[in-house]
Parts: C-alpha cells; sequence; structure tokens
C-alpha cells in the first residue's frame, strides 16, 4: 500500500495543501518551524488514529480555526483498486467539546479501532528517541503502538487489560486497610481476570519483541556498518531477565499460562501492599524493555547517535516484520532522520532500505551528497521533492538546497 495522493485544510499550519506523491522516495526540505513534521503527523494520525506530538487533538486544529481536515488517497503495490481514508476534527465553541471523525471510502467509522490496518505506516519522530533513553512508560508504549500495527487483535487485549485494571484499582481505593474475607474474595475475582488478561498481552509483547529481537542486529548493521552487538530483553514484572531465552522459547499457550500463574503469585504477594497504597502494583504496566549495545545498558551509556541508531534499527526491523506479514510493505515516515547521524551512517541508512517501500522524509537541508544517495537508492519510482514553507507546500522541479 501506498499513498498517492494528500489533501490537508487547517492541519496545525498547512492552511490548504493538496500534494501527489511518488511511490517510492519523497523528501520535503525546508527550515525548522515550517511545517515538514506536520505532513508526516498528518499521515500518522490517518494510520494510528493519534499522535504522540501532543495529548489534545484539538491541538491538530489551525490556530482560531472551528475545524480541520486531512484525506489520503492509498493505492496497492500489487492489484487494481483504490482506498480512502479520511478525518475530520470540528471544535465547537459552545460546549468546548471536539468531534472527531475518521471516515473509510466516505463511510465513518463507529470506532478508531476500524481505521487501523488501512493505512499501514512505520513512523520515526524525534519523540521516539524516549525508546531507548525515556520511560518505561515510552517503552511499552512503543511496543503496544507497534503491536497493534502488526496484529489488531492487540488492540482489543490491551483495551481489555486497561479495562479491568481500572476497574480493580477502584475497588482497591474502596477497600478498607482490614479486609474482610468477603471483600478479599471479591479482590480475588477481579485478580483473576486481571492475571488472565494481564499474561494474554504480556505474551504477545514478548512474541512480537522476540520476532523485533532477530532483526535487530541486522537492521543495526545496517546503520552502523557492524561492529557492535546490540540486543534486548523484556523486564517481567513475573520473570527474572536472565529467563528472557526461556520466555521466547515457550510454545504461545504454554508461555500464556506460565504468565497467568506468575503473575497470581506474585499479585497475592503484594496484596497487602496492593491494598494499603491502593493500586495494582503487579502488571504489563510497570513492566519494562532494555536495550543493550555491546553488553552495556544503551540508555546510560549508548551515544546520542548510537542511540538513534538503535532506534532507527528497531523501526526498520518493524518495517521487515509488517512487510513479511502483509505481503506488501508499509509506508515509511522519517522525521529529521539524518540528524546526528554522520555520511556513513546516512547512506548507509538510505541503500539499506528495500527498494519498494514509500518513504516520507524530511531534512532541513538536501546537498548533493544526499540527493545522490537517494537517485541511487534503487526506487523504480522517481524522487520527489517538495519545498515547504510557512506551511505552504510546492513540488520542486529540480532539488534545491534550503536554507537551515
Amino acid at each position: 500500500m501506498w499513498v498517492e495522493g494528500l489533501t490537508a485544510h487547517q492541519f496545525r499550519n498547512l492552511e490548504n495543501v493538496s500534494l501527489r506523491f511518488s511511490a517510492g522516495r519523497n523528501v520535503f526540505v525546508g527550515a525548522n518551524g515550517q511545517g515538514k513534521t506536520n505532513l508526516l503527523e498528518a499521515v500518522g494520525f490517518l494510520s494510528r488514529t493519534r499522535t504522540d506530538r501532543t495529548s489534545s487533538d484539538r491541538e491538530l486544529i489551525q490556530f482560531t480555526q472551528p475545524y480541520a481536515t486531512v484525506s489520503v488517497k492509498l493505492l496497492p503495490h500489487r492489484y487494481q483498486g483504490e482506498t480512502k481514508v479520511d478525518v475530520q476534527l470540528m471544535l465547537d465553541p459552545a460546549v468546548n467539546r471536539l468531534k472527531t471523525v475518521f471516515k473509510l471510502n466516505g463511510s465513518a467509522v463507529k470506532s478508531r479501532s476500524q481505521i487501523l490496518g488501512s493505512l499501514p505506516a512505520v513512523t520515526f519522530f524525534l519523540s521516539d528517541l524516549l525508546m531507548v533513553r525515556g520511560t518505561p512508560s515510552d517503552r511499552r508504549q512503543w511496543v503496544d503502538t507497534a503491536g497493534i500495527q502488526y496484529d489488531k487483535r492487540h488492540f482489543d487485549a490491551l483495551a481489555e487489560f486497561q479495562k479491568i485494571r481500572i476497574q480493580k484499582a477502584k475497588l482497591l481505593k474502596q477497600m478498607p486497610p482490614h479486609a474482610g474475607s468477603t471483600e478479599l474474595a471479591n479482590l480475588n475475582t477481579w485478580n483473576e481476570q486481571f492475571g488472565r488478561t494481564a499474561a494474554r498481552l504480556t505474551a504477545f509483547r514478548v512474541q512480537y519483541l522476540a520476532l523485533v529481537g532477530d532483526r535487530l542486529q541486522t537492521e543495526y548493521d545496517k546503520i552502523s556498518g557492524g561492529g557492535e552487538p546490540v540486543s534486548l530483553t523484556y523486564e517481567c514484572t513475573v520473570f527474572d531477565g536472565n529467563t528472557w531465552q526461556q520466555m521466547i522459547g515457550m510454545p504461545p499457550d504454554q508461555l500464556e499460562e506460565a504468565l497467568y500463574q506468575g503473575y497470581w503469585t506474585r499479585i497475592q504477594e503484594r496484596q497487602a501492599d496492593e491494598i494499603r497504597m491502593q493500586t495494582c502494583l503487579v502488571g504489563p504496566h510497570r513492566e519494562d524493555i532494555r536495550f543493550d549495545l555491546a553488553e552495556a545498558n544503551a540508555a546510560t551509556y549508548a551515544s546520542q547517535g548510537q542511540q538513534r541508531s538503535i532506534v532507527l534499527a528497531l523501526k526498520l526491523a518493524e518495517l521487515a516484520l509488517l512487510t513479511h506479514r502483509l505481503g506488501e510493505p508499509p509506508v515509511l515516515l522519517l522525521d529529521d532522520v539524518m540528524a546526528e547521524l554522520d555520511p556513513a551512517r546516512q547512506a548507509y541508512l538510505i541503500q539499506g532500505l528495500d527498494s519498494n517501500v514509500q518513504v516520507f522524509m524530511t531534512t532541513t537541508h538536501l546537498d548533493p551528497a544526499l540527493l545522490a544517495q537517494f537517485q541511487n537508492s534503487g526506487s523504480d519510482s522517481p524522487l520527489k521533492v517538495f519545498e515547504v514553507n510557512q506551511g505552504q507546500v510546492v513540488e520542486s522541479a529540480v532539488p534545491v538546497e534550503a536554507p537551515v
């Protein structure tokens, strides 16, 4: 699937944009703050129905305007037909409420989850660097977002776990310090549901991360040129880190049951603490992912360039897994990806991309060396370059170097 065209109206600073893209490489050039990232965000928003750049959809609407729209036309790589995905964001000032409506082929969907999978995409934004240097929550968000792209059923598993966790937390806040047998029996009913949904969620995370881990070294070598061993480990609250290999070697049903038994045991051990602190202390909402480079924690010891390379390698692993699962490549969105990468790593990255992948990339300048890398990247479709200035986007007939 590739994006043939995009229209955006009053989305961020994109006043009125209508573009047609190459099925190969598309590069947006312009100074900082002109709207390059907003273009990628618009595509990513239609893919994931959410954005990491804001916690409120209303910030996507241009300042002082009452609404915004984005629409993309998608074409498949291998067969005839097209798909159209739209979103309308409408602000009602009378009640200070935002209404967001997603449409698939002209028909409004009842749930955002119905859009997922319509526009498969792998994204790299500056916020993705938090996958390595950020908090456990940042890493959990990454694996769950990537996992949903890989298998929509993970969305349902995540939603079910969140619902059970909220209900259990609500019960804990209502329990007295010295709960009686009836109250404890009620709590254990929720603990059983909590353990089952937690095990299902974690089992998928483990299985997906095992697939990513198998690709990680290969993709990192494409960017770095090799020489540095890189790995990941899922740090589960009911498995010690040294049993990661044991976990990924289990059959799915056995893994899920082992996780359930582990969660149940650990919850019983921490039950008094959970009642006293009135919160859920055990579960996938408290777990983490560790990345190691040369056998050292990358969050602590890797340079910024190395951390960026790890994140890019993870994104390329996502890309490879999705391509294999879908039978065709997803769209790849790369925002300011060349920053902090030396020329050698830039070349490794561009030349390492599959020639069939549609790429959208932003940069503050397109120098001759970088331009040559793109033109020689093996894509059968022509390179397209767009100049972005104050929300206006114009296709450039001849690639030019833009000011930083």
